[in-house]
């Protein structure tokens, strides 16, 4: 996986927003498959991340919940990528 720093980010899911070791897998596995469609280390911020997202038939091809889900774990990294 192409994610930096991927120990501190879910040690700060642990302590800043105390999420389980569960959750912590479910949104890792979610923004593992959204990195696997494009890198998200590489977007500079959500928008322009989504957008170019949006326009690949892959991720048009995802179930609609399936690709809620991966968006709100790509908010909730690159929010804390900027912070750390």
């Amino acid at each position: 996986m192409a994610l930096s720093r991927e120990s501190h980010f879910r040690t700060w899911l642990a302590e800043q927003n105390r999420w389980s070791s569960k959750a912590q897998n479910d949104l890792v596995s979610r923004l593992k498959r959204a990195d696997g469609l494009q890198a998200v280390d590489a977007a500079s911020s959500v928008d322009e991340y989504l957008g170019s997202l949006e326009a690949s038939a892959e991720w048009i091809a995802i179930p609609r919940t399936s690709r809620t889900g991966m968006v709100a774990a790509v908010r909730l990294y690159l929010e804390w990528k900027e912070r750390h």
